[in-house]
């Protein structure tokens, strides 16, 4: 890491030897004077004289030691009287699994989640020295039971099919509460996880492998345990604070919630003395729904809807519906949803904090759409981006495409993540490679404008957006003839295979 942080910068490698040398390490000094090959002329004086005696027996080097060994020895008094008991992983080694094959992917999302309902989730990278960012190292996941500490630097993009089913059942899935250190950094440093780990379970963590080189392999035991406790210990502490705000009382789960929606927390009122009914006599009776708004069916593009941030998965489910679905981000307020109904002229779709009876996307999407009493049809069906909400797209050919792959080359930004099937293509999924299905772009219920509306020198749609042609797999381009363009957002969709799946699948019996 050191060798990394000088690079070839002669004044850097100067500055390490001088470093080193002034720190008492000669010996260490000198090697690297050696590995730099810097100029004899700059080396420290008790760097030279070590180099012409290495014995070390002369007057100015013996005192020299024997300096250091009284320098060292009270750093050893130090340390004794310093030594800190750290908080260790309650879990034994064989429940710590290190996911460093595509084998052992399969196995983990084949298990590995089952009956869960709350992670931990944590990331190391190697420790960056300048403005140039490491690549993400590791991915710890930990259960209640287990720790799964994936190996990204083994796996890379092996097998893209598995990050995206890891986003769809844990990333994706409202039902499994996800925990997470947000790093608090400001210029007099701040609370850690280790402080909280500290509070909360009576010792700190051991932060000696934080500067690891994550990015080495194999990892040492003692990193992968490091790496494991890093994220078990965030359902430890979420216990401890949640088990102490129920004793006194206090609504955990209710503030989290609104910590999250970044919504204020109304305190509750004193209670008033006296013999007052109350207004609500059973909080957890059911609010009768009230009659749909149209009498009649609708088409698809003719309703307009806003889901709020518990609605996530369903939002993205109508607009392959061809629903003009607004999704709030799970940081927004849910005043917005109000926004957007009275702007938009959109019906607001809204979940509480507790769980209501349908809590399965496919059930919600067949509920919603009999209750609005919504007609989808094929020409509905993927109309509208599933990124964005848009429905304006741009059809261009193959040679279109491999221009703009030449041009996004240049580019050296790394294309979106595509994290979702149905997302990452809209229309096929990028593990078909059998016959496409028959082409229904022609009678999609969408805008669709010739190439001559994107700017192709600066690979961009007319609004100014960046088309994400290298998020489009290579043997999908030399595959099929033409390629359509959301306006909106840049993402590139095609006609495939996954239409007809997706009819045949999850809107069997939705679309009519």
């Amino acid at each position: 890491m050191v060798q990394e942080a000088v690079g070839n910068d002669e004044d850097l490698q100067k500055e390490l030897v001088y470093q080193v040398a002034q720190y008492g390490e000669t010996a260490e000094a000198l090697r690297w004077a050696h590995f730099y090959k810097v100029d004899k002329k700059d080396w420290p004086y008790n760097v030279r004289l070590l180099e012409e005696n290495p014995d070390g027996n002369r007057p100015q080097q013996k005192l020299q030691q024997s300096s250091q060994q009284n320098e060292e020895s009270w750093d050893d008094e130090i340390q004794q009287a310093e030594q800190v008991e750290y908080h260790k992983l309650p879990l034994p080694p064989n429940d710590v699994f290190l996911i460093d094959s595509v084998v052992k992917f399969e196995s983990f999302l084949d298990t590995g989640l089952q009956d869960v309902d709350i992670v931990g989730v944590d990331c190391e990278w190697k420790p960056s020295f300048g403005s140039h960012l490491n690549e993400l190292a590791l991915m710890q996941i930990a259960t209640r039971k287990n720790v799964f500490v994936l190996d990204i630097v083994n796996l890379g993009n092996k097998a893209p099919h598995l990050w995206q089913e890891l986003g769809k059942f844990l990333f994706n899935n409202c039902d499994i509460l996800k925990l997470g250190e947000i790093p608090l950094r400001s210029t007099k440093g701040g609370p850690s996880l280790s402080t909280l780990v500290n509070h909360c379970l009576g010792r700190p963590l051991d932060k000696s492998d934080q500067f690891s080189n994550w990015e080495k392999r194999p990892l040492r035991e003692s990193q992968v345990t490091y790496a494991a406790l890093d994220a078990y210990c965030l359902i430890q502490v979420y216990d401890i604070l949640k088990r102490c705000c129920e004793e006194v009382e206090f609504p955990f789960e209710e503030v989290c919630y609104n910590l999250m929606t970044n919504e204020k927390v109304h305190r509750k009122k004193p209670k008033k003395v006296g013999n007052k009914k109350k207004q609500n006599d059973n909080p957890n009776k059911e609010i009768p729904q009230p009659a749909s708004p149209h009498p009649a069916p609708v088409p698809a593009g003719k309703v307009k809807l806003v889901c709020d941030t518990m609605l996530q998965g369903l939002g993205k489910k109508l607009r392959s519906c061809g629903i003009d679905s607004a999704i709030l981000e799970t940081h927004d307020d849910h005043m917005l949803c109000v926004k957007y109904a009275q702007d938009e002229n959109r019906y607001v779709l809204t979940k509480g904090f507790k769980r209501s009876k349908c809590d399965n996307v496919e059930e919600q999407l067949r509920e919603v759409i009999d209750y609005y009493k919504i007609i989808v049809t094929k020409d509905h069906v993927f109309s509208r981006c599933q990124a964005c909400n848009g429905n304006n797209f741009v059809k261009i050919s193959r040679s279109t495409m491999n221009t703009l792959l030449t041009v996004s080359e240049a580019n050296l930004a790394p294309p979106p993540p595509c994290l979702y099937e149905d997302e990452a293509t809209g229309f096929s999924s990028e593990d078909d490679y059998e016959e496409a299905a028959p082409p229904v772009s022609l009678t999609r219920k969408w805008e669709l404008y010739p190439d001559e509306k994107i700017d192709v020198g600066l690979c961009q749609t007319r609004l100014g957006h960046k088309i994400q042609v290298k998020a489009v797999p290579t043997p999908i381009i030399s595959k099929y003839d033409f390629f359509y363009v959301c306006e909106e957002c840049g993402k590139v969709y095609w006609d495939g295979s996954h239409f007809e799946r997706v009819l045949s699948g999850r809107l069997q019996g939705i679309v009519q």
